[in-house]
């Protein structure tokens, strides 16, 4: 059934809004399930892994998949970082947050957005086997 707005200076809005048997208006209901579904995949995550910050740009490598790199922007973090690590070293942390990607639909970075700083600690030897052993030296060559 349409159904059509009016004010003094004439119509304001028109459409059609279809309406199931029960009533409500099915576009109510599908912006519903859309609000659900994305809440539902936004939810936060907790994460551990290795974590590097050069020139306000940081790295995360998650000890549980050692070959993704997930980039954070985190000025707490950051500063967290600077206060427990030698100079580049990589550091333990447990973070909760978001997963997410960025950049275009088909790819792009992978990027964490911080809720929560659990833990920052220097890393233990054994820790996160075969994670960004090698990182300090190659951020250092790079820059040099």
């Amino acid at each position: 059934m349409p159904w059509i707005a009016f004010n003094r200076s004439g119509i304001t809005r028109a459409g059609i809004v279809s309406r199931h048997p029960g009533g409500e208006p099915v576009t109510a209901r599908v912006c519903a399930f859309a609000c659900i579904v994305f809440i539902a995949c936004h939810r936060p995550t907790e994460v551990h892994g290795l974590y590097v910050n050069q020139d306000s740009s940081g790295v995360f490598f998650p000890c549980d998949d050692p070959k993704t790199v997930v980039l954070i922007k985190d000025a707490a973090l950051m500063t967290r970082y600077r206060a427990v690590a030698a100079a580049n070293e990589p550091v333990l942390v447990r973070l909760r947050g978001v997963k997410g990607h960025g950049g275009s639909i088909y790819g792009g970075a992978r990027i964490f957005d911080v809720q929560q700083i659990l833990e920052v600690r220097p890393r233990v030897s054994g820790e996160c086997p075969g994670v960004a052993q090698p990182v300090a030296p190659l951020l250092r060559q790079h820059t040099e």
